[in-house]
């Protein structure tokens, strides 16, 4: 059976030949502006889509484990990386294409979490000598990042670290774009690359210059041809729970989801010592529940509504690891991951009290995962708004 990652490129392929490839004119005519200088050219349809179909393989095993192989290289770049914010200032200083910092500029980048890298050769992504794209070398569908030289393209980059990145002159880059927006946009592949910029530096007798490299992610879906890709910088942390996800989506089988992390204020808010001992919010989660026709994931009372539960003391706060099991591990303890959310599922008082001190059995687990019946981290992330506007 396939795994949900390559379900979603098999999907995503046809999908992008049929409702986007297909669609181009016979000749697509495109052109790309370069310190105001216009170049245009043109390809035919047909062409465009023999060059898609050699870039992303049939063999869709082969191709997934190159993706993951691709993933593992930039997880490991990510201990080189620099803050948004710090990226943000280092693109405010870079005022020609061989700038150089002072002292000032290095302590303020220093003081945001920058990381400043001897620049090395042989590493495309950590290389001033290089320009334009950083391609995979693991599968030509993706990059490993993209690198900002002053003067060549739109400089803005706005106050929530959004920019765009013209794309380049070939075909195959440009079809390379649409291919990374669709499946991440589209189809929600969690996906990120970097963006690198150097600065002239001469502290190290081997290297003249310091380069700085931060994740981003793409943040639309463009129907132009040669239209720029708009990108987002991220956080480390961001980062890393797109890694997770992935590989999450490498193992867990099609009919199984895979869910996004709560927020910190959520999973403080909704833990189960905060529902137990706080009625109020106890009252408005069961309220959203029998609003939403939510029901008990358990068979005992024939999954009943919880809106014909009159008396709200009879349902349930149930674990689906088990408190008391939990305890005999210190790792549950930390960070309270027993009465995380994602653990907790409402349940009418007898399908709760029958399962005593037990896991839940197949059925019931199954029910309380799915997208029917849901944890109350599953119910937070389907109406974020409310809960998080639900009086404490």
């Amino acid at each position: 059976m396939q795994t949900n990652l390559q379900n979603l490129f098999l999907t995503a392929k046809e999908d992008f030949l049929q409702s986007y490839l297909f669609t181009l004119p016979k000749i697509i005519h495109y052109s790309v502006n370069r310190a105001g200088e216009i170049k245009e050219n043109s390809i035919e349809r047909t062409e465009l889509i023999k060059k898609f179909n050699k870039m992303v393989i049939k063999d869709i095993s082969k191709f997934t484990q190159d993706f993951i192989n691709h993933i593992e290289i930039l997880e490991g770049y990510l201990a080189y990386t620099s803050s948004p914010k710090a990226f943000e200032k280092a693109w405010k200083f870079r005022k020609t294409k061989i700038s150089k910092l002072s002292m000032f500029e290095v302590q303020a980048l220093l003081a945001n979490h920058a990381q400043l890298i001897p620049m090395i050769k042989s590493e495309n992504i950590l290389n001033a000598g290089e320009k334009g794209l950083i391609k995979s070398k693991e599968n030509s569908a993706f990059l490993y990042g993209l690198r900002h030289s002053k003067g060549n393209y739109s400089d803005a980059l706005d106050e929530l670290g959004n920019f765009n990145y013209q794309p380049p002159f070939d075909a195959l880059g440009m079809l390379r774009y649409r291919w990374l927006e669709f499946i991440s946009v589209k189809y929600n592949l969690p996906i990120f690359m970097f963006i690198t910029m150097w600065f002239k530096h001469n502290a190290i007798e081997s290297s003249n210059h310091i380069t700085m490299i931060c994740p981003l992610k793409i943040t639309k879906l463009n129907n132009d041809f040669d239209s720029p890709l708009n990108l987002q910088l991220i956080s480390v942390d961001e980062s890393i729970e797109k890694i997770m996800k992935i590989r999450s989506m490498d193992f867990v089988q099609v009919d199984s989801r895979i869910r996004s992390s709560l927020t910190e204020e959520f999973v403080i808010k909704y833990n189960y010592e905060s529902i137990k001992t706080n009625s109020k919010l106890r009252s408005n989660l069961i309220r959203w529940a029998q609003s939403k026709g939510k029901k008990c994931p358990g068979n005992r009372c024939n999954n009943i509504e919880f809106s014909n539960v009159t008396n709200k003391s009879k349902i349930h706060l149930g674990h689906i690891v088990p408190q008391n099991w939990a305890s005999l591990y210190q790792f549950f303890q930390e960070n309270n991951h027993i009465h995380h959310p994602d653990n907790l599922y409402l349940s009418c008082a007898e399908c709760n009290t029958s399962l005593n001190d037990s896991f839940p059995d197949d059925t019931l687990r199954k029910n309380i995962v799915s997208e029917q019946y849901g944890t109350i981290g599953d119910y937070i992330r389907s109406d974020s708004n409310y809960f998080s506007k639900s009086e404490e």
